[in-house]
């Protein structure tokens, strides 16, 4: 093993410009940030600085719509997990997006709809190979930078109230997140599902009281490169209840109530077998106290 330590130092500056006669919102936004890393079996210098900035425009078109637009640029540097298993020698480059999105919203009566398309341009995208050399040598795996990487997608959320005491909402996405170079050029990304869909809602039987639950469907996803082996489709189903007493809100959950067997990370695939699945949780019990002041 290694150790490894990193300070990051960051600022952002943002500006939102309304102009009242016609509505018209501008904004603006500026983000710096500086990460000093050290990494113990990496002999290179890791200290890195990123720059980001945004553009936004969005305007009301009709009394209950509004449109939006944004471009900008966004980066991720790599942290302490990412640094701990790498190519020797090979320093993680910083993850950098160029970045637009179109989107309107429509206020209801006693609800919104809001559609967006987002699109991002992804240089050296931080993922992690199977087959790359790592610290063990070599074909025994390491987080690496990606080819030229791209996504594109669709999403929809729909929030509405049917009465005082019952909301319900809805999430549904469709996304492609494709390779646009290198060897796997057309591919799509691994462990990325295509679709998604999200549907919940909240109930308040009698003041105070509040039970929740949802239901979330993710579909089947590529596991490796080459897209030969899949991480199948699951649907899980999430359940809440709430007592809300001043100030304090004490609230039990049960996540995967159903305690559906599923996985959204494997790094094996052998003759279309999908292998080296890390699993994630069966039916989990959690209880909370909130307080608000």
């Amino acid at each position: 093993g290694s150790v490894a330590t990193a300070d990051s130092t960051a600022f952002y500056l943002k500006d939102d410009l309304v102009f009242s006669s016609t509505g018209t919102r501008l904004s603006a936004g500026w983000r710096t940030e500086e990460m000093k890393k050290n990494e113990g079996s990496s002999a290179k210098h890791l200290n890195e600085t990123q720059n980001a900035w945004e553009l936004g425009v969005s305007q009301s078109v009709l009394k209950d719509v509004l449109v939006y637009g944004r471009v900008g640029s966004s980066f991720r540097l790599a942290n302490l997990d990412d640094l701990a298993s790498t190519t020797p020698g090979v320093p993680l480059k910083a993850q950098t997006s160029r970045d637009i999105e179109l989107g309107a919203r429509w206020t209801l009566t006693a609800g919104q709809v809001e559609l967006r398309w987002y699109g991002n341009e992804l240089s050296n995208e931080i993922g992690y190979d199977p087959d790359a050399t790592g610290p063990w040598g070599p074909h025994t795996g390491a987080n690496i930078n990606f080819d030229s990487t791209q996504r594109r997608g669709l999403e929809l959320e729909v929030k509405q109230a049917l009465n005082s005491s019952l909301d319900l909402r809805l999430n549904a996405a469709v996304r492609r997140a494709q390779f646009t170079a290198g060897t796997y050029a057309g591919n799509d990304v691994m462990q990325v599902p295509g679709q998604t869909l999200a549907i919940s809602g909240d109930w308040r039987p009698v003041f105070g009281h509040t039970l929740s639950a949802g239901v979330n469907w993710v579909s089947e996803q590529s596991s490796d490169f080459a897209n030969t082996c899949k991480i199948p489709s699951y649907t899980t189903l999430d359940v809440r209840y709430a007592y809300q007493l001043g100030k304090a809100e004490l609230a039990l959950g049960i996540a995967n109530l159903m305690d559906e067997k599923y996985y959204t990370q494997a790094y094996g695939c052998t003759a279309g077998v999908t292998s080296s699945i890390y699993p994630e949780a069966g039916r989990t019990f959690t209880a909370s106290l909130r307080l608000k002041f």
